[in-house]
């Protein structure tokens, strides 16, 4: 029995470790944050476009901000890019996420690539063509690229190995970053903002962004909860020969 404990205690330590669990997901659909069309307006605690650089027009429907996903039922964050302009969605609140711990952070979007007018599998975007950036500190009013640590890109982070699926049907990719611990941030670090870049290069090109996901291993205080609970079990065992 004290073999059969140990080893439940070691599995549930080492399942805590590896296993990432979701810790920040936006769904675009108005239930997280609101979106903002503008702005220069000042709203705050919103998605924004940053300097009024998306426009409303839409394939299906001339929208820009939450809206439901063009022949599909999910609810889709949508714009259309300016022509000559580098389109920005960013944070205007804190996200307030521990960076050492995250490990994994996708994003679902999809983009008119060859400006047919329809999302389709013709639509695959190569990893240059979507950007994410976040922040160890908030942005000032107004500002994308007020400081460095404000403006991180991932997709050149030291460590940080990006991907992205090539479009499905109805022209969907995710975009993927992967790395290990502590690489976005250390000790007591931050995240506390996003930008997405929706479509680099592709001037007046509609898109729609379904989610925004966050995934992060347990802190290294959980894990000495988890091992303290663990040797709680031991000693009860012994205590009661259970």
């Amino acid at each position: 029995m004290k073999k059969i404990t140990g080893i439940l205690m070691a599995m549930l330590i080492t399942a805590s470790m590896t296993h990432a669990t979701i810790v920040y997901e936006e769904q675009f659909d108005g239930n997280g944050h609101a979106y903002d069309v503008d702005e220069n307006d000042g709203a705050v605690n919103v998605w924004t476009d940053f300097n009024n650089r998306i426009t409303t027009a839409g394939i299906g429907s001339a929208t820009e901000g939450y809206r439901t996903a063009h022949l599909g039922t999910d609810t889709v964050l949508a714009g259309q890019v300016i022509a000559n302009n580098d389109p920005q969605v960013r944070t205007s609140f804190d996200v307030d996420v521990a960076a050492p711990s995250v490990t994994n952070i996708s994003l679902r979007i999809r983009v008119d690539k060859d400006l047919s007018g329809a999302f389709d599998a013709s639509d695959s975007l190569t990893i240059t063509q979507v950007d994410l950036f976040y922040g160890t500190t908030l942005y000032g009013d107004n500002a994308a690229n007020n400081t460095v640590a404000s403006n991180i890109r991932l997709q050149t982070l030291t460590g940080v190995t990006p991907s992205i699926t090539a479009a499905d049907a109805s022209g969907w990719v995710v975009v993927n970053y992967a790395f290990t611990a502590d690489t976005l941030g250390t000790g007591t670090d931050l995240i506390h903002n996003f930008r997405i870049d929706p479509a680099n290069s592709i001037q007046g090109a509609n898109f729609e962004i379904d989610y925004l996901r966050v995934e992060a291993i347990p802190e290294p205080a959980t894990l000495g909860m988890i091992a303290a609970m663990g040797g709680a079990l031991l000693f009860i065992r012994r205590r009661f020969m259970i």
